[in-house]
């Protein structure tokens, strides 16, 4: 079914056979890849799109999944709708999905428990990278006053073949240069720069440090154009009173929670995970959830060995663009801001008082 075309029995067609004005509509598969309507036993929750009941149809109109939904469901279409106005004017609904989540500013979180900070510019590929070890030697000087350590790594290639996924010959090499505690890391490679942080305070400070070392690749490798840009936040978060996934409960969004909110489900779940993509105005979000049994999700900085680590709940935000575009400082920060405000926005949301109280050094 197209998205754009509702069924023919829907009835919220107008008399002509097109949809009424100011009537924003999702595919129910599409909103349970959002996460804003998670899988359950309900019949319409499942990715159907033919003949699906709806939980009000079925009667289960208390569904903590569908009571406490920004949008309302259709008893006759399997489509979900808001009658809210998304600013748009054309009627799509990528703006509503964000729009529809509580407001909420970009405040610092004395306790935040981010495992890894990550931004990275993608470029057309630069050979002297790989083949110009004075130019390379030019660009460690420039930064080395703040990243001193060199580690030398390979990018892996993989494929889906007739035995799964299998590693590639090794495709390229990286450059990884880190601070003395290893909690900086700057990575180079043929098509790409990135700067990660174990060792995150704020954004403005991200920010700042992350252009420096574009201004400094810009300088000695002539980079002009950018063909990918992202922003990545992965928060486990962890606390020594949660050993079980119904124990995230009171710390959780039940909505973001799923099935494992529901009593029925929790007392029996082991594990969970979800991965969501979401379309914004400025380009594409992802969202990975799910409560993990032990370790990390973020491998250790070069030279580190990873640590034994108890169960945590892990809530890991992907924004990005992809497109071709001028390496600007102007417009790649007013980009990563507005990425940043919007991956706390859903931070907010995903959590409940009490684990943000903690999150802010309140509790």
């Amino acid at each position: 079914m197209d998205e754009q075309t509702p069924r023919k029995d829907c009835p919220h067609r107008g008399a002509d056979g097109h949809e009424e004005p100011n009537r924003k509509y999702v595919h129910l598969a599409d909103a349970a890849r959002t996460g804003f309507i998670q899988n359950s036993s309900c019949s319409a929750l499942m990715g159907c799109t033919s003949d699906a009941r709806v939980c009000e149809e079925a009667g289960h109109s208390d569904c903590p999944q569908i009571r406490d939904l920004p949008w309302r469901l259709s008893n006759r279409c399997n489509r979900i709708y808001s009658e809210k106005e998304d600013g748009r004017g054309d009627g799509s609904p990528e703006g509503a999905l964000i729009e529809t989540l509580p407001p909420a500013e970009p405040e610092w979180l004395r306790n935040a428990q981010l495992a890894l900070v990550v931004a990275q510019v993608q470029f057309p590929a630069i050979l002297s990278v790989q083949t110009d070890q004075a130019l390379l030697a030019r660009f460690q000087e420039q930064i080395r006053d703040t990243y001193p350590y060199l580690y030398l790594g390979q990018q892996l290639g993989f494929s889906l073949g007739p035995q799964g996924v299998e590693q590639q010959q090794a495709s390229g090499r990286l450059y990884h240069f880190s601070d003395a505690n290893r909690q900086w890391v700057v990575t180079l490679s043929a098509g790409s720069i990135a700067l990660e942080s174990r060792a995150y305070t704020s954004y403005e400070d991200f920010a700042e440090r992350l252009l420096r070392i574009l201004a400094s690749a810009r300088e000695v490798y002539d980079i002009r154009r950018r063909t990918r840009l992202g922003l990545r936040y992965i928060n486990e978060f962890r606390r020594s009173d949660v050993r079980a996934p119904e124990d995230w409960g009171s710390l959780i969004n039940p909505q973001l929670l799923g099935p494992i909110a529901a009593e029925y489900v929790s007392s029996l779940a082991i594990s969970s995970y979800q991965e969501v993509a979401l379309r914004l105005e400025n380009g594409s979000l992802t969202v990975r959830h799910g409560h993990f049994l032990e370790g990390s999700t973020v491998a250790p900085p070069p030279g580190a060995t990873a640590e034994e680590r108890g169960p945590f709940y892990l809530l890991d935000l992907d924004a990005y663009e992809e497109a071709e575009k001028d390496l600007d400082d102007h417009t790649l920060g007013e980009l990563l801001k507005s990425y940043n405000h919007t991956m706390f926005q859903i931070l907010r949301w995903s959590v409940q008082d009490e684990l943000f109280e903690y999150l802010k050094g309140h509790r």
